[in-house]
């Protein structure tokens, strides 16, 4: 009895590992597209600011 409690356990620990593995997967997808649009949005700002025609 004692085995199959050690057994559900091992389970549970390991199926949470696993959903915390997707979840900070996730995380690190989500911030690493931030970042692209936060460079892209600085270099088009910066081309912006250099394609402006000065009076």
């Amino acid at each position: 009895m004692g085995a199959i409690v050690v057994a559900i356990m091992v389970g549970l620990f390991a199926v949470g590992l696993v959903a915390a593995l997707a979840v900070m997967s996730a995380f690190v997808v989500v911030g690493l597209k931030a970042i692209n649009v936060v460079h892209d949005g600085s270099n088009w700002l910066i081309d912006h600011w250099h394609r402006r025609p000065t009076h």
